[in-house]
């Protein structure tokens, strides 16, 4: 049998060990990790690169966190999704972008930094809009120091959601977190205000 022969023989018996060489090969999974909660202010600073695409002038008026079914807040300040409102005092405008670690079509929740339509806005009420800069105090941090107040209501509710909201009310002398317990302040009967900005204690909420 000359060489060409031989190799001509020889080729489907090498096809075949190499298939099974292939087959035999692990499949090695890519693991993907499950989406992870984020503080306020990391949320906060991502979307305000944004805001200033649509006005350089902006300022923080709010912020609060929304509920995600699928990726629970962790207990510690970190949430799964955060609304923050920006205004435009030269343009009288605000405007409510969201931030998101997963994507909820049915909420209208996106992934990443969302922007709904600017509104009209006026300086009255209550409620005075802030530079970004006073945020200081993170969630984490709001927290912990509501807790030095809330530790015996909280372990007497376990199953009762943390919730967080920021603003800018006049009565206070700083930006101010409430951290409460329920499902909306409306129907909360217990929180704490939190300096936003030097991290103490304000004063009860209730």
């Amino acid at each position: 049998m000359n060489p060409r022969t031989k190799i001509l023989a020889t080729l489907p018996l090498l096809l075949l060990l190499g298939a099974c060489t292939e087959e035999q090969k692990p499949v090695v999974k890519k693991e993907v990790k499950p989406p992870e909660p984020v503080s306020a202010i990391t949320a906060v600073h991502t979307a305000y690169k944004q805001a200033r695409g649509w006005a350089p002038d902006c300022v923080l008026l709010s912020v609060a966190n929304l509920d995600v079914k699928d990726v629970p807040g962790q207990e510690g300040g970190k949430m799964a999704a955060w609304e923050m409102t920006f205004v435009s005092l030269k343009d009288r405008q605000s405007r409510r972008y969201t931030y998101s670690v997963v994507e909820v079509p049915a909420n209208n929740l996106h992934e990443g930094v969302s922007g709904g339509s600017p509104d009209m806005w006026s300086p009255v009420g209550q409620t005075q809009p802030f530079a970004i800069q006073l945020l200081k105090t993170d969630s984490p941090a709001a927290y912990a120091t509501a807790m030095t107040k809330a530790k015996e209501y909280a372990g007497k509710h376990p199953e009762m959601p943390v919730k967080f909201a920021l603003d800018w009310q006049k009565r206070h002398l700083n930006p101010t977190w409430r951290v409460y317990w329920g499902e909306s302040v409306a129907a909360s009967n217990f929180g704490v205000y939190v300096d936003g900005t030097y991290d103490k204690y304000v004063a009860m909420a209730h």
